[in-house]
């Protein structure tokens, strides 16, 4: 161990806490730097007061933290990342309105599955294309 953390026998503990804070700190810039690039890989189509939003190849959390930030702008966020060639993960969100109808009739057209909360909702779907999936939003 003392070889592993160049440390001596005594020093061991603080130096498994530095690697610790380290890593921690390392983390979060890894966590801050994929919520910009999702925001760089954006592609963004609004129709009123609803946005909907394409990201390649990005987590649920990078969908809801995008969200987060669309949400102060549009009424209605609904953010797709595909998993692979026909199927999306998604989040659909509203700061004030209630979007389960939206997520059920959503779920219901794309053979999908998934829910949550009043404002928030999240799941997968199966889409020929984003174009389809974007005609039945917009």
């Amino acid at each position: 161990m003392m070889n592993m953390f160049s440390a001596k026998r005594m020093e061991i503990v603080p130096a498994v806490e530095r690697i610790q804070n380290e890593v921690a700190t390392l983390k979060a810039e890894i966590k801050k730097l994929m919520g910009e690039m999702a925001s760089l890989k954006m592609e963004k189509h609004v129709n009123g007061n609803s946005v909907c939003v394409f990201i390649d190849s990005v987590s649920y959390d990078e969908l809801r933290n995008c969200s987060n930030e669309l949400i102060e702008e549009f009424e209605y966020c609904y953010l797709f990342s595909n998993t692979d060639e026909n199927n999306y993960i998604y989040v659909v969100s509203s700061k004030e309105n209630n979007v389960r109808e939206l997520v059920q009739n959503l779920n219901k057209s794309f053979n999908g599955k998934g829910g949550g909360r009043d404002t928030y909702a999240q799941g997968k779907i199966t889409a020929e294309s984003k174009e389809a999936i974007k005609s039945f939003i917009l």
